[in-house]
Formats: C-alpha cells, sequence, structure tokens
C-alpha cells in the first residue's frame, strides 16, 4: 500500500485487474470489478458468470453542487478516521489521502450509475472473447477471470451494465498510488473489528442461514407457515381465474397460455434452511477465541472457494443470507418465490388475531408482488430455455408496452422532496405494486362472497375502518417509512422501486374499488380520470 510503504512502493510492479482478482481469489470481496454465478442463459442445468460493478455506499454520482454533496463530505471524513485508526498515520496525511480515496470512487460511482435501457441491454450475454477485445486498451478481462476464478471450460459470460466497463478507461489518468491506497483501503475495512453492539449483525451477516435455521427450530411457526401458503394458494386461485376470463384485452390466446402454464408451476417455500448440511458447509472451519482477524480470513476464504466450486454444479434455489433481499423473492428461473423467515415473525405482517383485512393487506399484497413479478416486463424477455415463460407475440407485446408506457408516464410526473422521480425503460416493480394490491383486494373479497357475514366483523378495536377500507389502510400502513431530509438522495437512487408513498398513492389512485370505497370525487389526486391497469 503506498500510503504505507511510502517512496519504496513500485509503481512498475502493480496492476490493479490482478490485484483486485487475486483479493477477490482470496478472500471473495469485489473491489472495481463483481463477479457472480448465475443460471446459465444458454444452459439453465449450468451456471454461467455475470460481470459488474460492486455496490458503491453512495448510490448516486453526487457532487458538492447540491445538497446530497453533504454525504461525500462526511464520507472522506470516515474514511479519515478509519485511516488515522487502522494505520496510525498523522492527521493531515490521513485527510489528504481519504480525499484522494473518495475522489477516485466517485469516478466509479459515476461510471456505474445509467439510465434504465431496458431488461434485454442491461444484462448481455456474450462470448469472453469478444469480451476481452471490447475492454482490451485499458484493462484485461480474462486475466482478472483467470486470476480470481481460474480458467473457464466455457467461453460466455453475461455482461451488466457494459457503460460501467467503457467508463473505466477514465481511471488511466489516476496516479497508480491512488488506485492502490483504494483497493487496499477496501480491502482492510473487510476486517476492521466492528463494535460490540455489531456483533450480532456481523454474526448474521457471515453466518445467515445457521441463525435463521437456529431461530426456525426454537419458534414454533408451522400454523404461520401453513396460513402463508394456504393464502398462497388462494392468490393463484383468483389469478388464474382472472387469467381465463376475457378481463385482459391486451393478451392474446398464446401469451394466456403461457401466463397459465407459469401460474400453474409457480411454487412457494419458506427460507428455513432445514436441507441444508451446515456440516458439510461449514466443517472445514477452524475457528478460534482468540484470533478475529484470522477467524475472519478462514471465513473469507471457505465461502471464496465455495463460490468457485459451485460453479461445476447444478444450480440450485438456494439463497444465502447475505445476499437474500430483506422481502419475499421471486426467483425466475426455478419460477419460485422464497419467503426469509424474519417475513413471518409473528404479528409483523400476519396474524390469527387479525382480521384477514389486515392479513390480505398487508401479507396478502408482498405475496402478490412476488407473483406477479413471473409477469413483468423482464419475464417476457425470457423464453422456457432460459427459465422463463417468456412470449414474442408481436400484437400483445404492441399492447404490453402501451400500457407500460403509462405507468412510466404517471410515475416519472412525480416528485419527491423537490426531485422529480428518475425515468425507467423497465417498469417491473411497478407493475409488480400495481397489480399486487389488486389481486389482494380481489383474493379478500372472494373470501367475503363465500361467507357475506364475516364483513362486518373485520374491524380493530378503536380504529373507526373496517373490512374494505381496513385492507387499503392496512395495506398503506405496510409501506409506512419516516426517511429523513437529509437521506432523500438516497431514497431517489433507487434502481428500480420509487419511494413508498409514491408506491401507496400511485398504486390506489390507479384502483376503482379504492375510489368507490372512500369516495373519492372524479378527477380529484386519488380518483384520476386517466388510470393506469395492467394486471
Amino acid at each position: 500500500m503506498p500510503l504505507l510503504e511510502g517512496n519504496n512502493w513500485r509503481e512498475e510492479d502493480f496492476n490493479w485487474w490482478i490485484t483486485v482478482a487475486n483479493i477477490s481469489q482470496k478472500y471473495g470481496h469485489n473491489i472495481m470489478i463483481r463477479y457472480e454465478l448465475i443460471p446459465n442463459p444458454r444452459d439453465m442445468s449450468k451456471y454461467g458468470l455475470m460481470l459488474g460493478h460492486p455496490e458503491f455506499p453512495i448510490p448516486l454520482p453526487l457532487n458538492n453542487k447540491n445538497k446530497e454533496g453533504n454525504f461525500w463530505h462526511h464520507y472522506v471524513e470516515l474514511v479519515s478516521q478509519h485511516l488515522i485508526s487502522h494505520f496510525g498515520i498523522a492527521t493531515s496525511l490521513a485527510k489528504e489521502t481519504a480525499q484522494e480515496i473518495v475522489d477516485f470512487e466517485k469516478v466509479l460511482a459515476k461510471s456505474a450509475s445509467f439510465d434504465r435501457y431496458g431488461a434485454h441491454q442491461y444484462h448481455v450475454a456474450t462470448k469472453l472473447r469478444k469480451l476481452e477485445w471490447k475492454y482490451v486498451l485499458h484493462m484485461d478481462l480474462k486475466s482478472y477471470l483467470d486470476n480470481a476464478f481460474g480458467p473457464l471450460d466455457k467461453d460466455y459470460v453475461v455482461e451488466e451494465n457494459e457503460s460501467y466497463f467503457y467508463n473505466l478507461e477514465r481511471i488511466r489518468d489516476i496516479p497508480k498510488e491512488t488506485i492502490a491506497n483504494y483497493i487496499f483501503y477496501k480491502l482492510i475495512r473487510q476486517f476492521a473489528l466492528p463494535p460490540e453492539t455489531s456483533c450480532l449483525g456481523e454474526t448474521k451477516r457471515l453466518f445467515g442461514n445457521i441463525l435463521d435455521n437456529m431461530w426456525y427450530k426454537r419458534n414454533n411457526i408451522k400454523d404461520m407457515e401453513n396460513s402463508v401458503l394456504n393464502m398462497f394458494e388462494e392468490l393463484k386461485s383468483v389469478f388464474f381465474t382472472a387469467l381465463k376470463s376475457k378481463q385482459y384485452e391486451w393478451m392474446s390466446p398464446s401469451v394466456q397460455k403461457y401466463f397459465l402454464e407459469t401460474l400453474d408451476t409457480l411454487s412457494l417455500q419458506v427460507l428455513n434452511y432445514n436441507e441444508t448440511d451446515f456440516s458439510r458447509e461449514y466443517g472445514a472451519l477452524n475457528l478460534t477465541n482468540a484470533d478475529y482477524m484470522g477467524n475472519l480470513k478462514a471465513i473469507y476464504s471457505l465461502k471464496a472457494l465455495q463460490k468457485r466450486e459451485k460453479f461445476h454444479q447444478a444450480p440450485t434455489a438456494y439463497y444465502d443470507a447475505e445476499n437474500m433481499h430483506a422481502g419475499i423473492n421471486y426467483i425466475r428461473n426455478k419460477n419460485l418465490i422464497l419467503v426469509p423467515l424474519n417475513i413471518l415473525q409473528s404479528n409483523r405482517f400476519h396474524s390469527d388475531l387479525y382480521p384477514l383485512a389486515v392479513n390480505y393487506g398487508q401479507m396478502g399484497t408482498l405475496l402478490a408482488h412476488a407473483v406477479l413479478h413471473a409477469f413483468d416486463d423482464e419475464a417476457r424477455f425470457l423464453d422456457k430455455s432460459e427459465g422463463g415463460y417468456g412470449w414474442r407475440n408481436r400484437p400483445t407485446a404492441v399492447l404490453f408496452n402501451d400500457n407500460t408506457l403509462c405507468f412510466r408516464r404517471q410515475y416519472r410526473n412525480f416528485t419527491y422532496a423537490g426531485h422529480t422521480l428518475a425515468d425507467s425503460l423497465v417498469q417491473s416493480e411497478n407493475i409488480a405494486t400495481n397489480g399486487a394490491v389488486r389481486l389482494a383486494y380481489l383474493t379478500y373479497m372472494e373470501k367475503a362472497v363465500r361467507k357475506p357475514t364475516f364483513l362486518d366483523q373485520e374491524q380493530l378495536p378503536d380504529l373507526k375502518y373496517k373490512n374494505k377500507k381496513l385492507f387499503f389502510v392496512s395495506y398503506a400502513q405496510s409501506l409506512c417509512a419516516d426517511i429523513h431530509s437529509n437521506y432523500d438522495g438516497f431514497v431517489l437512487a433507487s434502481e428500480y422501486n420509487p419511494p413508498e408513498i409514491q408506491r401507496v398513492m400511485t398504486s390506489l389512485s390507479n384502483m376503482e374499488e379504492f375510489s368507490e370505497v372512500f369516495k373519492c370525487p372524479q378527477e380529484s389526486l386519488m380518483n384520476p380520470e386517466k388510470k393506469c391497469i395492467l394486471f
């Protein structure tokens, strides 16, 4: 690290992509370049590789000319404190180096930012040879993979966000010592001793699947699991009936057939890790009570090795807890919905003590959201050989695009904290959000039809809303968020999801049923004349 070696550091011996590749190979950390295992788009029975950029602490290319520039300023201070703490260097040198490190990360973050230009263009399948020649003037991706992963027996990779790799050319003008300091700072941070208050968080990060399984075995949630599975089947049944009807005029018979096949095979699994062989997964670990750094090295090295070995195995629906999103996930290549255990915690989104209006307004919309991801605008670019149930029917595609464009125009007209929401060609989240509340509501009302008297009992103590109104209020409450204005930039940086307030307001204003229940005047904010509806 130039910061520590000073004049003894040899610039001519430094190669950034080989350095980050060696770190990735040994410890599995993604610095500047990230590789992930994904089901091979050409053969779903095998894994493929995807190359992309790592996540950055600040998600937007923010600068000091706007109020979010304070984040960069605080980030510099934080890096400076880390350098002093880790290496005991002078404050002036720490501040200077921290500024250089953060300025370099700005370059990377700006390269990683983009305007979404379509699901079928953002991830591009290509030959490794083509990718190598594509960027040969400023880096050697084949050398990176050879060192990070090992020689590939398949000359086929998926490139994520090619603009990032093109823009890496800009770092040729940055001093090598700055790049080296950045890389080794990022590496050292992975081994920093966390505060005592973060010990549990670190344990969850490194052994999340074990902790989840321990919690699952100690808590009897079988009734909760069964309730969620039953709700899932009810949602499927109502959606199946809707798909078979003529209400979706934009859908051709062939696409309707695809959708019915998809829905019929769609399954749900609670991610409890009961089938995981923890002795096999962690049996090679040799941890001690007195060597935190050594323990981390062993853990990181084992996980990196397992990741490389996994490449030669058949893809499964198994997802490490550390890589799972906090919510319910739709696994496209398996046509499977995974429900993490945190969703099933008592009284969070579902309870036997709640009226059904609350359960369907909260857990029902979460499940329906995942269901509809099987039919969003990203799903239609996959065919069965790619693990999807895509379709290419042109008339249907045109009508589908028209409806998708309606959502796009609707959302980009909204502002949040004085900023216009980012435009995006991909509307998968908006499609799922809007369709989910409608599907959950229809499923809830299906119960009312079978048992009309139960609607009068659907009420919470000391709350004036009941049955239908309670459903919508419960849905909105599940997305309740109190975000400090200092973090507006982070909210707007979301690649897919609009802010919670817009998700609630837009999805409900698109529902005729909501307007009728709450008697919203025509052409008011919550009852606009133009409503966007797909599912």
